[in-house]
């Protein structure tokens, strides 16, 4: 079973990504903030990362940063989740070390196929 390793402040948003998830037969665990989810890249290994852009003590991007610094996660798929994604962002995103992003809101088939990508 692939693992993934999400951070989002927003509850709301966390508990929809968990029921996905486990629809989506993959083991999710969740970090309120960048900084609580380099901690869980510590303690498990992750297939792939999914960060909220916005969050408060470590954003997605300062996190993204940190994780390609390391050799042991220069190539793991990391995925920016924003609410603010217009077109063009794809690259933008992929330049500060992102993979690939995905706007909210977004549709289970649209999360299913992006996460195929990664994780097939």
């Amino acid at each position: 079973m692939k693992t993934i390793l999400f951070a989002d402040d927003d509850d709301d948003n966390s508990e929809l990504l968990t029921e996905l998830f486990e629809l989506l037969s993959y083991r999710a665990f969740r970090a309120c903030n960048g900084r609580q989810l380099l901690d869980l890249v510590e303690k498990y290994t992750p297939d792939l990362i999914i960060l909220d852009v916005e969050m408060p003590v470590m954003d997605g991007i300062e996190t993204v940063g940190i994780l390609r610094k390391d050799p042991r996660f220069h190539d793991l798929p990391v995925l920016a989740l924003t609410a603010t994604a217009l077109q063009g962002d794809r690259e933008q995103f992929q330049k500060m070390g992102f993979s690939d992003c995905m706007s909210k809101p977004f549709t289970v088939p649209s999360l299913a196929r992006l996460l195929g990508k990664f994780l097939d």
